[in-house]
């Protein structure tokens, strides 16, 4: 048993890559053989068991002297008792060593295994003057209806693409050919529950040649060529919606839904110029209702882009598809389709009902929550526009005469032209300046992020985590890893043996590697006080004996990042904050497993020393909130970096003493720490100081054109006031000029015979007030003049300062004591 192990977006096998193989579902376990297997050892005739829950992958033990070897070919089942493989490549030898001319045309390489004899049995025909069987072939397609397995297309060695088309008759062991339209290879042939065989995708192979690659006349997705077993008649259906691009060595299946999936693949261009289809045009899903494709979602969950995968349906609801080639990339790794959600997800060491039904409830729960917050929104907006229709309803005339007096306010004497040409500049501005106000909304919006760099000086520098990988080790002793400063204290301590861990996932030549894992960090600091710091540098000695074509393979991390520690479960000192993105975990296990990063990492000659620098980086990255667009305080993320930079290499060490191979020397090219922060270069801040002047430039512009309008001493919190609020305001002014006739300034004439509408005022009622009344009437309308300038229009201190240096001091505390107006 081989069990597999989650590491990111994939579940790695028994690390063997595989493509050309075949796959068969039996009672929900996938049985996966043939293909060609990358990497030793070479047992292509192993039948491997994959269960359901995508965890445990088995090797079915069986007779490897009778088991076919192939590549290309299919398989069928047409009870659980047992598998049939038919045609298929044999060995490397057949592939690239073609027949002689005259030699004879070999008949289809079929078998058939049987799970009670784990036993496999070939049921080729090797009499000449039988006929009426089909050649060997591969690149053809197999489906099976009611016990008779449907053989299409294909081609060998020595023939093109072949025009005829079988059918199999599993019982009594019988070939019979039937009609056939056209010569196709590299295709997918689907079977409905109708007995309708779907042919989709592939190549017009008639002229093709397996030795001879060329680009390859594909046949296009907009129509599906189909075979009704029941009628025995061909007929294209043609096909709509978001056609796929045209491919060729792709997979396909059915779903329960009523649907064929189809994956993988690559274009018309010969080897090895193909390109292979990756994002959107990875997969697609073909109603076979309404005969229309709809095309699925990329995402980073979703397989690499590959041919000669295999893909088979688990669960009914689940679709795994892996293994795979991709030029000279073989894959080994399997992914999950979720078929009712249309959306590739993480694969997970749990049962895949289990977590179909995880995903139901989790979205069941989501949508009642979207439904409740949905009702509630409408709940919330339906009360207040009965609120607001209520409001306007009430006080609709107040609010219509408001805004008249706001919008239309002429002075007195002023002709209708000037009041009109104010009011057609004031919308003029008001679109100006909310035009403007928008700009700079959308401004804010897209604000680019900018990088702000200085440096941080530190007295002592945290090391590095290194991984130091010995690889070409095979049939001798390890080297041995020791660890030193400058100033001769040891760090041994600091080195942890993970060969275990990382040998499931590494590979770089395919041999077995050593791999030690350094974990200095914040115990172990750099810098050249000698009693509290370790040294200025880092001496790395590997002992033992050399071996050709050796390599030391080193990789530096920050001491505050290291994903090995969660990659590989390493419980130690070490240290590691979080992912930085969504998406990291899964890239870096899968630099791993291709062995392409770049950055940080150096193979070097173990018989020499070399020497590598190191500096650190800090990215402070803003994240995405609302609060970062205002501009007062940015919430950012932190990231940690480690730059690292190869001096040089010094030749073979001249002598061997105690089996000493070669040393790397680790130093901090500098005491500083590069600190990147990120900022929005626009922020709401900036925007406000813009819509700031833009409008004091258009409030001067309108008061030099039309002149100064004065403005009213109360505001919001004395306009928008309500209640006892607005009450208590009224009260002060009542409190303030005391009950009687009190005359008001401005709003009331000085004398009723300038009331303009008092006609009744005659000469009699102007002479019955006497010159003492109108004497007292003025004073007192003075006054009341006087201390409203005093409390909202002019500051009286300089009157005060004026009234204090007089003779008349007491006089003036009198007068500032006096509250009411009698």
């Amino acid at each position: 048993m081989n069990n597999l192990t989650q590491k990111g977006q994939q579940l790695r096998s028994t690390n063997r890559p595989i493509y050309g193989a075949s796959t068969i579902t039996i009672n929900n376990t996938i049985y996966i053989y043939g293909g060609f297997y990358n990497v030793a050892p070479w047992n292509k005739e192993a039948l491997w068991k994959l269960s359901n829950t995508i965890d445990d992958l088995y090797q079915i033990e069986t007779d490897p002297y009778a088991s076919p070897a192939v590549i290309y070919h299919t398989l069928e089942s047409i009870d659980h008792q047992t598998i049939y493989s038919f045609g298929g490549h044999l060995t490397t030898h057949d592939i690239l060593t073609p027949p002689a001319k005259n030699a004879t045309h070999e008949f289809l390489r079929y078998y058939r295994f049987n799970f009670d004899q784990s036993k496999w049995t070939s049921l080729q025909k090797k009499n000449g003057s039988v006929a009426n069987v089909p050649l060997e072939r591969f690149w053809h397609t197999t489906a099976q209806f009611n016990g008779t397995v449907y053989l299409y297309g294909g081609l060998n060695i020595t023939h093109g693409g072949f025009l005829d088309f079988w059918k199999y008759n599993p019982v009594i062991d019988r070939w019979i050919q039937l009609n056939q339209q056209e010569a196709r290879c590299g295709h997918t042939s689907t079977m409905t529950d109708e007995g309708k065989m779907i042919i989709l995708g592939g190549f017009d192979c008639k002229n093709a040649s397996f030795l001879s690659p060329k680009e390859k006349p594909l046949y296009s997705f907009t129509s599906a060529t189909i075979f009704d077993s029941k009628t025995t008649q061909w007929y294209q259906q043609p096909l709509t919606g978001a056609i796929p691009a045209s491919r060729t060595f792709h997979t396909a299946i059915k779903s329960n839904s009523n649907s064929i999936i189809i994956c993988g693949g690559q274009n018309h261009a010969k080897e090895p110029f193909q390109n292979y289809m990756s994002g959107m045009q990875m997969t697609a899903i073909l109603d076979l209702k309404s005969w229309e494709w709809q095309p699925v979602l990329s995402s980073v969950y979703q397989p690499f882009p590959s041919s000669f995968s295999i893909l088979t349906l688990v669960n009914n609801t689940k679709m795994v598809y892996g293994l795979g080639l991709n030029g000279h990339t073989v894959y080994d790794g399997f992914y999950v389709f979720d078929i009712q959600q249309r959306t590739w997800i993480p694969t997970e060491s749990s049962i895949i009902d289990e977590t179909n039904i995880l995903i139901q409830q989790q979205t069941h729960n989501v949508s009642s929550y979207i439904v409740l917050a949905t009702i509630s929104i409408l709940g919330c907006i339906l009360g207040l526009c009965i609120i607001v229709c209520c409001i306007w309803h009430k006080y609709r005339i107040f609010f219509i005469n408001h805004m008249k007096s706001v919008i239309w306010s002429p002075r007195a004497g002023e002709p209708f032209w000037a009041e009109i040409s104010r009011l057609l500049f004031r919308f003029w501005f008001f679109a100006v300046f909310s035009i403007t106000s928008c700009v700079l909304i959308l401004q804010v919006k897209q604000s680019p992020i900018i990088h702000q760099t200085h440096r941080e000086n530190n007295r002592e520098m945290m090391t590095p985590d290194i991984r130091f990988c010995f690889d070409g080790w095979v049939d001798q002793a390890r080297p041995v890893l020791q660890c030193t400063t400058d100033f001769g204290r040891s760090c041994d301590k600091y080195l942890m043996n993970i060969t275990q861990q990382v040998n499931k996932e590494l590979d770089y030549y395919g041999s077995q590697l050593d791999c030690y894992l350094f974990l200095g960090g914040e115990q172990m600091k750099l810098g050249s006080q000698r009693s509290s710091n370790y040294g200025t540098k880092l001496y790395f000695y590997y002992y033992g004996q050399s071996a050709n074509q050796s390599a030391l393979h080193v990789e530096f991390y920050h001491p505050l990042h290291d994903p090995n520690i969660p990659t590989y479960g390493i419980d130690s000192k070490g240290s590691f904050d979080e992912w930085y993105s969504p998406d990291e975990y899964a890239k870096f296990v899968s630099g791993e497993k291709m062995n392409l990063k770049t950055k940080n990492v150096y193979s070097l000659d173990p018989a020499k020393i070399s020497q590598v620098g190191y500096t650190y980086k800090r990215i402070e990255r803003v994240d995405p909130s609302i609060l970062n667009y205002i501009g007062f305080k940015s919430y950012r993320d932190t990231v940690h970096e480690v730059e690292t930079v190869k001096k040089h290499q010094v030749e073979e060490i001249p002598t061997n003493k105690n089996n000493f191979l070669g040393a790397l020397y680790v130093f901090p090219t500098s005491q500083d720490t590069i600190v990147m922060r990120e900022q929005h270069a626009f922020t709401v801040v900036h925007g406000i100081g813009i819509i700031g002047g833009i409008l004091g430039l258009l409030i001067g512009l309108q008061t030099n054109v039309f002149g100064y309008r004065p403005r009213s001493p109360w505001g919001i919190i004395h306009r928008w006031s309500i209640g006892l609020m607005t009450r208590s305001l009224l009260d002060g002014l009542k409190k303030r000029f005391s009950s009687g006739e009190v005359y008001i300034p401005i709003v009331q004439p000085v004398h009723r015979r300038f009331l303009e509408k008092d006609n009744s005022t005659d000469d009699q009622t102007l002479h019955e007030e006497t010159e003492e009344e109108r004497t007292l009437r003025l004073e007192q309308r003075l006054h009341v003049f006087e201390y409203l300038f005093q409390a909202y229009y002019i500051n009286d201190e300089i009157f005060r300062s004026c009234c204090s240096s007089s003779s008349t001091r007491s006089s003036c505390n009198k007068s500032t004591s006096a509250k009411n107006i009698v």
